[in-house]
């Protein structure tokens, strides 16, 4: 996962303030890997700014001109990253506990799978590294 700085993105002696970047103004048909990954961190800033002014997931795509979900996906990558810890105002708090709860449910079932699967000669600590790895893959499938 790529790192970057809350409000500005350090290259070399110069900063770039995300603030600054008009995505309406970039041809795309012009812009190398390069170009694109510092693209894709300023508006990453710039996404996380807007979140700790409080805005909600569609006046961030309003205002950064992407759709909803591509805002979406930029949080995912800001949660994996460690900036964005609570999701309160991303999230319902109801919506929040269903999710939670479908989850709880399909961690039991599958456990059950994987022991059904594996047969009686599973061991726990080989389940527990299969489901870390299942679950590691479910996480960083981007």
């Amino acid at each position: 996962m790529d790192s970057f700085e809350v409000n500005s993105l350090e290259i070399g002696s110069s900063e770039i303030d995300s603030s600054k970047i008009d995505s309406s103004e970039i041809d795309s048909s012009e812009i190398d890997s390069s170009e694109i990954d510092l693209f894709e961190k300023a508006s990453l800033e710039k996404t996380y700014s807007l979140y700790l002014q409080g805005l909600d997931i569609g006046e961030i795509a309003e205002i950064e001109g992407l759709s909803v979900k591509n805002v979406y996906r930029q949080f995912e990558r800001l949660i994996l990253a460690g900036k964005v810890r609570k999701i309160e105002g991303l999230v319902p708090p109801e919506r929040q506990q269903q999710i939670k709860i479908v989850l709880e449910v399909l961690e039991v079932e599958l456990d059950s799978l994987l022991r059904a699967r594996m047969g009686e000669n599973c061991q726990e600590d080989e389940l527990k590294l299969i489901k870390a790895l299942l679950l590691s893959k479910m996480l960083f499938s981007v």
